[in-house]
């Protein structure tokens, strides 16, 4: 297998170890990725959902109906770039608030489920809202019927959905084999966040045998349609050498087109590279940044190494505030390094200028230990 087969250009190493930037391959930065999702069409010219007999729904409708409208049009943008999807309820909501809808999301859940009856294609977002409490109670099983209800039918992005219930045992028992089956129905219609899903389950033996070659070829996949996920499992590919030939050089390429394109995960493993000195030369101010980046986009690994570069003054100046401040939101996270740190601080172990708090430091050393992290 050719590991440079990506159908992209190859990266050009500098004599420094440095990337040089690729002409016309370059990933917007995060802010212009938000600025991008987050402006949809105006109202005026709000995409038209086709209806169940073909036809459209128009846009002269009252300012709910075209709400419906934008809001989906969002969540499958959203999904199809590999948006990690418990965050997509907060941005959902955020997007409506901002808008100054004098909407409630009890009244946008009504109006939703009753527009889902004349475009079927809603009932994904129907299912999400029940997965995700957006206006509605929590009710998996609903979730999950009417994920199977256009699975089906054969939408792809309900397959995917399907399959995340059966591995997950969302609203159904668990059934690896079966989150494996729907996966692949996705992924073969070529919808990009099934195609990651897939190559996840080959990678790590989740409801089939473990074939790392399989798992790169979804991921690349998967990155050729855009998911900013697979960057970085395809940058993990190539620093581990999994599927592919071990170059650390094209694993720090990769993963830095995840992380501008705001996927967490690659801006971790990217600061992690530039800590270390893998695949590119070390840069310890890089590395802060990165670590930075990661850990605004609530990635509790980032974090905790984020706590770590203030508490030691790793490419930024020593702050113990700024390092208490990040340490503690990793353990809030569930961090198991974090809560080791807290568990020190607060027994007095590191001679820091807090007061002495041994039954938090006690509970903070427990929950690492249940970690195992002790």
């Amino acid at each position: 297998m050719d590991p440079n087969d990506l159908g992209e250009p190859v990266p050009i190493i500098s004599s420094k170890n440095q990337l040089i930037p690729i002409p016309n391959t370059a990933t917007p930065n995060n802010q212009d990725m938000e600025r991008k999702i987050l402006t949809p069409v105006s109202y005026h010219q709000s995409y038209l959902a086709p209806t169940k007999d073909g036809s459209k729904m128009s846009s002269k409708l009252d300012p709910n109906t075209v709400l419906i409208e934008d809001v989906s049009k969002l969540f499958f943008n959203w999904i199809e770039q590999g948006t990690y999807l418990p965050k997509l309820p907060p941005k959902i909501i955020q997007w409506i608030n901002d808008r100054n809808m004098q909407i409630q999301l009890p009244e946008f859940f009504a109006e939703l489920h009753q527009q889902a009856k004349q475009t079927p294609k809603l009932l994904n977002l129907v299912g999400f809202c029940y997965e995700y409490e957006i206006g509605t109670e929590k009710n998996f099983q609903k979730a999950f019927e009417y994920y199977t209800i256009l699975a089906n039918e054969g939408d792809a992005y309900s397959q995917n959905f399907l399959g995340r219930c059966y591995r997950d045992g969302t609203g159904i028992k668990q059934d690896l084999k079966l989150a494996v089956y729907w996966f692949t129905e996705s992924a073969l219609q070529g919808f990009t966040t099934g195609q990651y899903n897939l190559g996840h389950c080959y990678h790590a033996g989740t409801g089939v045998e473990v074939n790392y070659e399989t798992a790169f070829y979804w991921f690349k996949k998967s990155l050729r349609a855009g998911n900013s996920m697979a960057y970085n499992s395809v940058g993990c590919c190539y620093q581990d050498g999994t599927g592919v030939l071990e170059d650390n050089s094209l694993a720090v390429y990769w993963y830095q087109m995840g992380a501008q394109a705001g996927d967490e995960c690659g801006q971790y493993n990217l600061a992690y590279c530039y800590s270390r000195g893998i695949g590119i030369e070390q840069n310890k101010e890089m590395a802060h940044y990165w670590y930075l980046k990661s850990a605004l986009n609530d990635d509790v690994d980032g974090q905790n190494k984020l706590g770590e570069s203030y508490e030691f003054g790793k490419g930024c100046k020593r702050d113990l505030m700024k390092a208490f401040y990040w340490y503690k939101k990793s353990a809030a996270g569930g961090n198991g390094e974090s809560l080791m740190t807290l568990g020190r601080i607060y027994s007095g172990i590191k001679d820091w200028t807090f007061t002495r708090d041994l039954h938090y430091s006690f509970r903070c050393f427990l929950s690492a230990f249940k970690k195992g992290k002790f």
